[in-house]
């Protein structure tokens, strides 16, 4: 892991520390970080949405329970690092390397990963038609669909029980939603299906 020092000069540089519950964190909110080497910190729970991190390497970074929302990450190096519990809501992951990356727990609704080369089968499909997005770990049959579960993963046939239990039958509006919902729960069922080997 990366030095005190050298994290003490890029807090002092780019950001700030920030106190939480008698710790001491690392704020880089909004810090223009792009291209930067950035292999190997220790930067778990650290503050860095709407960092500019664009082809930056942050490969084997401890970046667990980092707040990172809305940064923007295109062709960034991920590799190895880990982002267990990280939000990246409406992160811009497009072209990321995320080989090898511990995304449990991670939030990643509204995250832009066109391209990105992922760890595992992830589907995202949307935007819905109420402009959310479903987000759909296919080998560990996880989903997130914006604030269903409080934006946690849950089982697949979780998610499709909540539907045709919360979304009423005779409001046009919200049958179109279930709809659409049915369609995306059976899509993630049949590559789940197709991607594990069985019918």
């Amino acid at each position: 892991m990366m030095d005190d020092k050298r994290l003490n000069s890029l807090v002092v540089t780019h950001g700030r520390w920030r106190q939480s519950h008698g710790k001491r964190l690392v704020d880089l909110s909004g810090a223009k970080l792009q291209y930067a080497s950035l292999c190997d910190l220790a930067l778990g729970r650290a503050d860095l949405h709407c960092a500019v991190l664009r082809m930056a390497n942050l490969e084997r970074s401890n970046l667990c329970g980092a707040n990172m929302r809305m940064a923007d990450l295109r062709h960034a190096s991920l590799r190895g690092a880990r982002l267990r519990g990280a939000d990246l809501r409406c992160a811009d992951l497009s072209m990321a390397d995320l080989r090898g990356v511990d995304l449990r727990g991670a939030k990643l609704v509204g995250a832009n990963l066109c391209g990105a080369l992922l760890p595992e089968g992830i589907v995202q499909i949307g935007p819905l038609w109420f402009g959310g997005y479903l987000i759909y770990w296919v080998e560990r049959d996880g989903i997130q669909c914006n604030g269903w579960n409080r934006g946690k993963c849950g089982a697949l046939v979780e998610f499709e029980r909540a539907v045709e239990r919360d979304c009423p039958h005779h409001d046009e509006d919200m049958v179109r939603r279930r709809e659409e919902y049915r369609a995306a729960i059976a899509m993630c069922r049949a590559l789940r299906q197709v991607r594990l080997g069985y019918a």
